[in-house]
Protein backbone atom coordinates (compact mmCIF):
# COMPACT_ATOMS: atom_id res chain seq x y z
CA UNK A 1 0.00 0.00 0.00
CA UNK A 2 1.23 3.46 -0.55
CA UNK A 3 1.40 6.91 1.38
CA UNK A 4 -0.76 8.09 -1.25
CA UNK A 5 -3.45 5.48 -0.83
CA UNK A 6 -3.10 5.74 2.78
CA UNK A 7 -3.37 9.59 3.15
CA UNK A 8 -6.44 9.83 0.26
CA UNK A 9 -8.60 7.34 2.10
CA UNK A 10 -7.68 8.76 5.93
CA UNK A 11 -9.44 12.43 4.65
CA UNK A 12 -12.58 10.72 3.83
CA UNK A 13 -12.20 8.33 6.93
CA UNK A 14 -11.62 11.56 9.03
CA UNK A 15 -14.85 13.46 7.56
CA UNK A 16 -17.07 10.35 8.81
CA UNK A 17 -15.13 9.72 11.77
CA UNK A 18 -15.48 13.80 13.04
CA UNK A 19 -19.29 13.58 12.29
CA UNK A 20 -19.62 10.52 14.50
CA UNK A 21 -17.59 11.82 17.02
CA UNK A 22 -19.64 14.62 16.93
CA UNK A 23 -23.15 12.41 17.45
CA UNK A 24 -21.58 10.39 20.12
CA UNK A 25 -20.29 13.69 21.66
CA UNK A 26 -16.96 12.12 22.45
CA UNK A 27 -14.58 14.93 24.68
CA UNK A 28 -12.03 16.60 22.33
CA UNK A 29 -9.19 15.10 24.27
CA UNK A 30 -10.40 11.55 23.73
CA UNK A 31 -10.93 12.05 20.02
CA UNK A 32 -7.64 13.39 19.73
CA UNK A 33 -6.03 10.37 21.87
CA UNK A 34 -8.41 7.38 20.21
CA UNK A 35 -7.56 9.37 16.09
CA UNK A 36 -4.11 9.02 16.63
CA UNK A 37 -3.73 5.46 17.83
CA UNK A 38 -6.51 4.17 15.10
CA UNK A 39 -4.18 6.18 12.62
CA UNK A 40 -1.05 4.73 13.76
CA UNK A 41 -2.96 1.28 13.22
CA UNK A 42 -3.29 2.34 9.30
CA UNK A 43 0.48 3.38 9.30
CA UNK A 44 1.43 -0.21 9.87
CA UNK A 45 0.01 -1.34 6.67
CA UNK A 46 2.66 0.59 4.67
CA UNK A 47 5.91 -1.67 6.62
CA UNK A 48 7.13 -4.30 4.94
CA UNK A 49 6.44 -7.52 5.91
CA UNK A 50 8.97 -8.02 8.88
CA UNK A 51 6.65 -10.48 11.22
CA UNK A 52 8.20 -9.70 14.44
CA UNK A 53 8.50 -6.41 13.97
CA UNK A 54 4.93 -6.16 13.19
CA UNK A 55 3.69 -7.83 15.98
CA UNK A 56 5.92 -5.42 18.44
CA UNK A 57 4.89 -2.10 16.86
CA UNK A 58 1.22 -3.78 16.78
CA UNK A 59 1.71 -5.00 20.54
CA UNK A 60 2.71 -1.51 21.57
CA UNK A 61 -0.18 0.31 20.56
CA UNK A 62 -2.37 -2.71 21.63
CA UNK A 63 -1.21 -2.55 25.06
CA UNK A 64 -1.44 1.54 25.04
CA UNK A 65 -4.56 0.95 24.38
CA UNK A 66 -5.86 -2.03 26.65
CA UNK A 67 -4.28 -0.18 29.94
CA UNK A 68 -6.50 3.04 28.82
CA UNK A 69 -9.63 1.66 28.10
CA UNK A 70 -11.50 0.67 30.95
CA UNK A 71 -11.26 3.85 31.97
CA UNK A 72 -12.80 5.84 29.13
CA UNK A 73 -16.31 7.41 29.35
CA UNK A 74 -18.70 5.07 27.53
CA UNK A 75 -19.15 7.17 24.24
CA UNK A 76 -15.59 7.29 23.48
CA UNK A 77 -15.53 3.46 23.85
CA UNK A 78 -18.28 3.16 21.27
CA UNK A 79 -16.09 5.77 19.26
CA UNK A 80 -13.39 3.78 19.77
CA UNK A 81 -15.15 0.54 19.13
CA UNK A 82 -16.53 1.37 15.58
CA UNK A 83 -13.37 2.95 14.70
CA UNK A 84 -11.60 -0.72 14.60
CA UNK A 85 -14.53 -2.44 13.46
CA UNK A 86 -14.61 -0.39 10.16
CA UNK A 87 -10.75 -0.89 10.14
CA UNK A 88 -10.79 -5.22 10.67
CA UNK A 89 -13.30 -4.47 7.82
CA UNK A 90 -10.27 -2.66 5.66
CA UNK A 91 -7.65 -5.01 6.74
CA UNK A 92 -9.57 -7.75 5.45
CA UNK A 93 -11.00 -6.06 1.92
CA UNK A 94 -7.26 -5.70 1.58
CA UNK A 95 -7.84 -2.50 0.10
CA UNK A 96 -4.83 -0.90 1.96
CA UNK A 97 -3.00 -3.91 2.64
CA UNK A 98 -1.81 -7.34 1.73
CA UNK A 99 -3.48 -10.40 3.85
CA UNK A 100 0.58 -11.51 4.39
CA UNK A 101 1.01 -8.06 5.99
CA UNK A 102 -2.23 -7.77 8.26
CA UNK A 103 -3.66 -11.05 9.02
CA UNK A 104 -1.83 -11.85 12.18
CA UNK A 105 -2.80 -7.83 13.21
CA UNK A 106 -6.39 -8.21 12.20
CA UNK A 107 -6.91 -11.03 14.06
CA UNK A 108 -5.35 -8.80 17.31
CA UNK A 109 -7.99 -6.42 16.48
CA UNK A 110 -10.93 -8.97 16.85
CA UNK A 111 -9.95 -9.59 19.98
CA UNK A 112 -10.25 -6.26 20.65
CA UNK A 113 -13.31 -5.44 19.85
CA UNK A 114 -14.61 -8.45 21.25
CA UNK A 115 -13.55 -6.81 24.39
CA UNK A 116 -15.14 -3.56 23.91
CA UNK A 117 -18.37 -5.29 23.19
CA UNK A 118 -18.43 -6.75 26.32
CA UNK A 119 -17.82 -3.43 27.91
CA UNK A 120 -20.37 -1.64 26.43
CA UNK A 121 -24.20 -2.72 27.86
CA UNK A 122 -26.12 -0.58 25.64
CA UNK A 123 -27.34 2.44 22.95
CA UNK A 124 -29.63 4.88 22.15
CA UNK A 125 -31.60 4.95 19.13
CA UNK A 126 -30.03 7.72 17.87
CA UNK A 127 -26.37 6.32 18.70
CA UNK A 128 -27.01 3.22 16.61
CA UNK A 129 -28.46 5.49 13.46
CA UNK A 130 -24.86 7.42 14.10
CA UNK A 131 -23.10 3.89 13.78
CA UNK A 132 -24.59 2.78 10.86
CA UNK A 133 -24.01 6.27 8.67
CA UNK A 134 -20.74 5.66 9.86
CA UNK A 135 -19.48 2.83 8.41
CA UNK A 136 -21.33 3.63 4.69
CA UNK A 137 -18.85 3.39 1.91
CA UNK A 138 -17.40 0.40 4.32
CA UNK A 139 -15.80 -2.28 1.34
CA UNK A 140 -17.59 -5.26 3.06
CA UNK A 141 -15.37 -8.21 1.93
CA UNK A 142 -17.14 -11.97 1.88
CA UNK A 143 -15.76 -13.13 4.90
CA UNK A 144 -16.68 -9.73 6.87
CA UNK A 145 -17.80 -9.75 10.48
CA UNK A 146 -19.21 -6.32 10.43
CA UNK A 147 -23.05 -7.24 10.07
CA UNK A 148 -22.58 -9.96 13.06
CA UNK A 149 -20.98 -7.06 14.90
CA UNK A 150 -24.18 -4.44 13.76
CA UNK A 151 -27.10 -6.81 14.85
CA UNK A 152 -24.94 -7.50 18.13
CA UNK A 153 -25.51 -3.77 18.63
CA UNK A 154 -28.99 -3.31 17.41
CA UNK A 155 -30.17 -6.34 20.13
CA UNK A 156 -28.26 -3.82 22.86
CA UNK A 157 -30.15 -0.93 21.68
CA UNK A 158 -33.41 -2.87 20.84
CA UNK A 159 -34.12 -0.56 17.81
CA UNK A 160 -36.19 -2.32 15.86
CA UNK A 161 -38.91 -3.06 18.86
CA UNK A 162 -39.01 0.27 19.86
CA UNK A 163 -38.16 3.10 17.33
CA UNK A 164 -40.68 4.81 15.13
CA UNK A 165 -41.09 4.43 11.52
CA UNK A 166 -38.87 7.57 10.71
CA UNK A 167 -36.03 6.08 12.09
CA UNK A 168 -36.57 2.21 11.24
CA UNK A 169 -36.57 3.83 7.44
CA UNK A 170 -33.07 5.87 7.93
CA UNK A 171 -31.69 2.52 9.76
CA UNK A 172 -32.74 0.31 6.89
CA UNK A 173 -31.86 2.10 4.03
CA UNK A 174 -28.34 2.72 5.76
CA UNK A 175 -28.54 -1.04 6.35
CA UNK A 176 -29.57 -1.92 2.64
CA UNK A 177 -26.43 0.62 1.68
CA UNK A 178 -24.07 -1.58 3.12
CA UNK A 179 -25.19 -4.54 1.98
CA UNK A 180 -25.21 -3.32 -1.37
CA UNK A 181 -21.35 -3.26 -1.28
CA UNK A 182 -20.75 -6.76 -0.64
CA UNK A 183 -17.90 -8.17 -2.94
CA UNK A 184 -19.81 -11.11 -3.73
CA UNK A 185 -23.11 -12.49 -2.16
CA UNK A 186 -22.74 -16.21 -0.84
CA UNK A 187 -25.88 -15.87 1.17
CA UNK A 188 -28.67 -13.56 1.80
CA UNK A 189 -29.18 -13.67 5.90
CA UNK A 190 -28.64 -10.15 6.26
CA UNK A 191 -30.93 -8.97 3.47
CA UNK A 192 -33.37 -11.22 4.65
CA UNK A 193 -33.10 -9.61 8.16
CA UNK A 194 -33.09 -6.21 6.77
CA UNK A 195 -36.68 -6.94 4.62
CA UNK A 196 -38.16 -9.02 7.61
CA UNK A 197 -37.85 -5.51 9.74
CA UNK A 198 -39.46 -3.74 7.16
CA UNK A 199 -42.78 -2.94 7.53
CA UNK A 200 -45.50 -1.61 4.90
CA UNK A 201 -45.42 1.59 6.20
CA UNK A 202 -41.39 2.39 5.84
CA UNK A 203 -42.53 3.35 2.69
CA UNK A 204 -39.51 5.49 1.71
CA UNK A 205 -38.02 1.77 2.22
CA UNK A 206 -39.97 0.26 -0.24
CA UNK A 207 -39.29 3.26 -3.08
CA UNK A 208 -35.40 2.45 -2.35
CA UNK A 209 -35.83 -1.44 -2.58
CA UNK A 210 -37.68 -1.11 -5.79
CA UNK A 211 -34.37 0.44 -7.54
CA UNK A 212 -31.99 -1.65 -5.51
CA UNK A 213 -29.17 -3.10 -6.96
CA UNK A 214 -25.93 -4.71 -5.46
CA UNK A 215 -22.29 -4.25 -6.41
CA UNK A 216 -22.07 -7.61 -8.63
CA UNK A 217 -25.17 -7.96 -9.94
CA UNK A 218 -25.70 -11.53 -8.81
CA UNK A 219 -28.36 -13.26 -9.96
CA UNK A 220 -30.52 -13.75 -7.09
CA UNK A 221 -30.70 -10.26 -6.44
CA UNK A 222 -31.80 -9.68 -10.23
CA UNK A 223 -34.43 -11.82 -9.15
CA UNK A 224 -35.08 -10.28 -5.86
CA UNK A 225 -36.29 -6.99 -7.85
CA UNK A 226 -37.95 -8.96 -10.18
CA UNK A 227 -40.21 -9.86 -7.20
CA UNK A 228 -40.13 -6.46 -5.85
CA UNK A 229 -41.24 -4.68 -8.76
CA UNK A 230 -43.25 -6.96 -10.68
CA UNK A 231 -46.01 -8.35 -8.08
CA UNK A 232 -49.31 -5.57 -7.29
CA UNK A 233 -51.06 -6.58 -4.24
CA UNK A 234 -52.40 -5.03 -0.97
CA UNK A 235 -50.27 -4.72 1.91
CA UNK A 236 -47.75 -6.12 -0.82
CA UNK A 237 -44.26 -5.69 0.98
CA UNK A 238 -44.83 -8.28 3.39
CA UNK A 239 -45.91 -10.73 0.82
CA UNK A 240 -43.04 -10.27 -1.46
CA UNK A 241 -40.49 -10.96 1.35
CA UNK A 242 -42.49 -13.70 2.13
CA UNK A 243 -42.10 -15.29 -1.37
CA UNK A 244 -38.10 -14.43 -1.18
CA UNK A 245 -37.91 -16.24 2.08
CA UNK A 246 -39.84 -19.39 0.71
CA UNK A 247 -37.59 -19.06 -2.61
CA UNK A 248 -34.86 -19.19 -0.29
CA UNK A 249 -35.74 -22.15 2.15
CA UNK A 250 -35.15 -25.05 -0.44
CA UNK A 251 -33.19 -27.91 0.79
CA UNK A 252 -32.47 -31.19 -0.03
CA UNK A 253 -33.39 -33.63 -2.80
CA UNK A 254 -37.40 -32.63 -2.36
CA UNK A 255 -39.35 -30.28 -0.51
CA UNK A 256 -40.00 -30.40 3.15
CA UNK A 257 -42.71 -29.42 5.64
CA UNK A 258 -41.44 -25.94 6.35
CA UNK A 259 -40.97 -24.95 2.72
CA UNK A 260 -44.88 -26.66 1.65
CA UNK A 261 -46.01 -24.45 4.57
CA UNK A 262 -44.48 -21.51 3.61
CA UNK A 263 -45.78 -22.19 -0.10
CA UNK A 264 -49.49 -22.98 1.20
CA UNK A 265 -49.35 -19.47 3.12
CA UNK A 266 -48.31 -17.51 -0.02
CA UNK A 267 -50.62 -19.42 -2.68
CA UNK A 268 -53.25 -17.81 0.01
CA UNK A 269 -52.47 -14.77 -0.69
CA UNK A 270 -51.14 -14.24 -4.09
CA UNK A 271 -53.21 -14.90 -7.64
CA UNK A 272 -51.54 -18.03 -9.39
CA UNK A 273 -50.67 -16.32 -12.46
CA UNK A 274 -48.24 -14.26 -10.01
CA UNK A 275 -46.87 -16.97 -8.48
CA UNK A 276 -46.27 -18.46 -12.07
CA UNK A 277 -44.56 -15.41 -13.47
CA UNK A 278 -42.05 -15.22 -10.99
CA UNK A 279 -40.90 -19.33 -10.94
CA UNK A 280 -41.29 -19.33 -14.76
CA UNK A 281 -38.99 -15.92 -15.20
CA UNK A 282 -35.82 -17.97 -12.39
CA UNK A 283 -36.09 -21.26 -14.72
CA UNK A 284 -35.98 -18.89 -18.22
CA UNK A 285 -32.91 -16.83 -16.53
CA UNK A 286 -30.82 -20.05 -15.98
CA UNK A 287 -27.57 -18.05 -17.34
CA UNK A 288 -27.83 -16.22 -13.64
CA UNK A 289 -26.58 -18.88 -11.73
CA UNK A 290 -22.92 -17.77 -12.05
CA UNK A 291 -21.65 -14.88 -11.53
CA UNK A 292 -20.73 -12.69 -14.01
CA UNK A 293 -17.04 -11.41 -13.16
CA UNK A 294 -16.12 -14.38 -11.82
CA UNK A 295 -17.77 -17.28 -13.26
CA UNK A 296 -18.54 -18.69 -9.31
CA UNK A 297 -21.92 -20.38 -8.40
CA UNK A 298 -24.46 -17.99 -7.09
CA UNK A 299 -25.83 -20.38 -4.34
CA UNK A 300 -28.86 -18.31 -3.34
CA UNK A 301 -30.11 -18.06 -7.35
CA UNK A 302 -29.67 -22.13 -7.27
CA UNK A 303 -32.44 -22.56 -4.22
CA UNK A 304 -34.51 -20.00 -5.65
CA UNK A 305 -33.75 -22.29 -8.94
CA UNK A 306 -34.98 -25.39 -6.73
CA UNK A 307 -38.27 -23.77 -5.16
CA UNK A 308 -39.33 -22.35 -8.44
CA UNK A 309 -39.07 -26.40 -10.01
CA UNK A 310 -40.47 -27.75 -6.94
CA UNK A 311 -43.35 -25.48 -7.82
CA UNK A 312 -43.99 -26.11 -10.75
CA UNK A 313 -43.84 -29.66 -11.02
CA UNK A 314 -46.25 -29.67 -8.34
CA UNK A 315 -48.75 -27.83 -10.32
CA UNK A 316 -47.89 -29.78 -13.69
Amino acid sequence: MSKELLNEFWVVEMEQASKFAKELQVKDEDIKFLDLRVKSWLNLALKKNIENELDRNFGTLYTLLDNVVVNLEKNSQKYLLNRLIKIKDIYQSCKLSSISVMDTNRMKISRYIEQLLSLITNYCFNEFIAILEYMIGTEVSPNSNLFEYIWGIEKKSRFFNNAESTLTSKALISLLALNSQRGYHHNIKDFKKIIKFTKQDNSDVIEYLSKYKVKNKQGCYLAINNILTGIEHEDSFELKSEIIIWLDNASGSSPKKAWLDKLASIENKIEKVDLLNITNWIISNKHLERERSTGWLDDVFKRFQKSAKWYLDGIS
